[in-house]
């Protein structure tokens, strides 16, 4: 069964309630396979660059504070 996993480090501000997390999501499927569409054709072309030994392994980061938080690629 294909799977993910989301591996995190970081800091929450209990007063303040910021976050700050950085990390890695690997998952089994490739991107493309992750999506439909012409966002899958384009993403054939990066797969690629996110594979590791059979993996897509993505950097991520997770910032803003509680009520806003932002989550994108750790590029």
């Amino acid at each position: 069964m294909p799977g993910a996993v989301v591996r995190l480090n970081g800091q929450y501000g209990l007063l303040s309630e910021d976050l700050d997390f950085r990390g890695k999501v690997q998952m089994d499927a490739k991107l493309s396979e992750a999506t439909r569409g012409f966002k899958s054709v384009f993403l054939r072309i990066v797969d690629p660059f996110f594979r590791k030994d059979g993996k897509t392994v993505l950097p991520i980061k997770i910032s803003g504070d509680l009520d806003q938080p932002s989550f994108g690629l750790d590029l």
